[in-house]
């Protein structure tokens, strides 16, 4: 092919063309051929090798796959996961909600079962002290619903006197101050005439309720119009301050008077402190004892004016001791005196003339009534303390202790 090539141009060799131009031809087809070939080799060898390279990790692209497939999956359950989510959380918070429902209502109950054994402790506690406040048995207290039913002997108590209305107010106001919802050790108390319409002994055990179940209270205020209830808080507040007296503590108590003031149509209340014959002397007795005892003292030269009142004094003192000595001559003073044996008679005669004569006469300037026996009352009233020792020594030791 080469020589062919090498041809000069216009050479008219016929026969050499056409052998060149076959030459040519099958020359080129067998390039044509090699191309072919060679390209179609390529394309197979290509595919062949696509298909080991497949068939070969077919294991991998499986696992891609299934990952792709997965991860599809997942994004297209992400907004129900989401909404489940919220469900979930919501459960939560419902479920925690129930169980602090369930706490609270566990104590709810704890409460309340307390309070229903409470109630009924109350009720029998009630009873109990109604029968010691009162002496006697007959009402007692049952619990219903959030109070009590009152029964006396098995039936409904429709009515109660002036003085168990009195009791069952004052014990109850009493119970309740044992509600733990009030603090009495730095509570205010204020006890207003607590013992109206009772009777001697129902006052002495009101006080003695009182006390036990007051005497720890942070402040407390009493006020009464009862000599009797007012004598027993006096002698109570007077043993608080002999206590802190003994300690070197503070009086921690005081004791007053509410007086009323008028003014035209209008009336007003003052606080003022209290009288001295209150506040020193534990009854009347007691005030008439010490006047006695003062006047026995007395010189002939204070004067009779100093002395006039003490027949009277003298009377009242005696009329007590003797009606409690002898009951059965209540009223008749002489013959009390008269019951007295051992006593001096000439004391006796100027003793009954003294506190007869001068503090009993119903009648003005009779000749008799001699105001000059007034003088000899210091010695009389002397007569008057030896007749209350002879009766009972141990009272009169006693009493003379008291007086100052």
């Amino acid at each position: 092919m080469a020589n062919y090539l090498l041809m000069r141009p216009g050479e008219e060799k016929r026969e050499g063309t056409i052998e060149f131009l076959a030459s040519l031809f099958l020359t080129a087809g067998s390039l044509i051929t090699a191309y072919i070939g060679s390209s179609a080799h390529s394309e197979v060898k290509a595919i062949v090798d696509e298909h080991n390279r497949y068939t070969d990790n077919f294991s991998e692209e499986q696992e891609a796959a299934r990952k792709a497939l997965e991860a599809d999956e997942v994004w297209r359950s992400i907004p129900a996961y989401k909404d489940i989510q919220g469900l979930i959380e919501a459960a939560k918070d419902g479920s925690l909600e129930c169980q602090n429902r369930l706490v609270e209502i566990d104590a709810e109950i704890a409460q309340l079962e307390a309070a229903i054994r409470q109630h009924l402790k109350a009720a029998d506690e009630l009873t109990r002290d109604m029968a010691s406040y009162l002496g006697r048995e007959e009402l007692q207290f049952f619990a219903h619903d959030t109070g009590y039913l009152i029964r006396r002997n098995g039936q409904p108590a429709s009515n109660l006197s002036d003085g168990e209305r009195t009791a069952v107010s004052f014990i109850y106001f009493l119970k309740s101050l044992e509600d733990t919802g009030f603090d009495l050790a730095n509570g205010v108390v204020v006890i207003d005439d607590p013992v109206s319409s009772l009777d001697a002994n129902s006052i002495y055990c009101a006080f003695g309720f009182m006390k036990s179940r007051l005497k720890s209270a942070g402040q407390l205020f009493v006020l009464t119009h009862n000599f009797t209830f007012f004598r027993q808080v006096n002698n109570w507040l007077i043993q608080r301050q002999r206590a802190d007296d003994n300690a070197k503590r503070v009086r921690d108590s005081q004791m007053y008077m509410l007086r009323a003031v008028g003014s035209g149509n209008s009336r007003n209340a003052g606080i003022t402190a209290l009288d001295s014959l209150l506040k020193d002397y534990q009854s009347e007795y007691h005030y008439l004892f010490q006047l006695v005892h003062q006047g026995a003292r007395l010189a002939a030269e204070d004067g009779m004016d100093t002395l006039y009142g003490m027949p009277n004094v003298a009377r009242r003192l005696l009329e007590s001791v003797m009606t409690f000595k002898y009951p059965a001559k209540a009223g008749k003073l002489q013959q009390q005196l008269d019951s007295v044996d051992g006593f001096d008679e000439a004391k006796r005669a100027r003793i009954i003339r003294f506190t007869h004569s001068y503090s009993h006469n119903g009648v003005i300037g009779e000749f008799e009534h001699d105001l000059s026996i007034v003088a000899e009352g210091p010695e009389i009233l002397r007569d008057v303390l030896e007749l209350v020792r002879h009766v009972d020594g141990h009272h009169y030791d006693k009493m003379i202790e008291l007086c100052r």
